[in-house]
């Protein structure tokens, strides 16, 4: 039965061997196990397996616990403060914020500020819109 337009090879049940095909490398030679073998062996790859789901287990319980680690020094209240004042105010010397400006307002290092926008994808120093040039005389060659 021919699979994505090529035929299969024949195979030799026999041997277990592919016909039409060139055989590469060097020839393998036959294992014989004893049943006691087989049985270490079978042991050996159940416990491989096993303890591939156990460690697989216990990687997803670790991520789901709590890490120790750092209490964090900035509150929830003085990120909001940082972003409602981003986007809802602008500075009284300035036409947006910068991480200075925010920083010395906030209380907040300029790191922090830089962080802040970073994780909420705020860049207060694109413009939102779009400004029509307000030279009248219609020449747009720009020189």
């Amino acid at each position: 039965m021919p699979i994505y337009g090529m035929a299969l090879p024949d195979i030799h049940a026999d041997h277990g061997m592919l016909t039409g095909m060139a055989r590469t490398g060097r020839p393998k030679a036959e294992l014989t196990l004893s049943d006691d073998e087989r049985a270490t062996l079978q042991r050996w790859a159940r416990r491989a397996k096993s303890s591939q789901a156990l460690a697989l287990r216990a990687n997803i319980i670790l991520t789901c616990e709590p890490r120790p680690g750092r209490v964090p020094t900035i509150t929830d209240e003085q990120v909001e403060k940082v972003i409602v004042d981003t986007l809802e105010e602008t500075p009284d010397d300035a036409t947006h914020w910068s991480r200075a400006s925010m920083a010395k307002r906030s209380g907040l290092s300029r790191s922090t500020v830089g962080r802040i926008w970073k994780a909420f994808h705020l860049k207060p120093h694109l413009a939102d819109t779009f400004k029509l040039s307000s030279d009248t005389s219609g020449d747009n060659t720009g020189g």
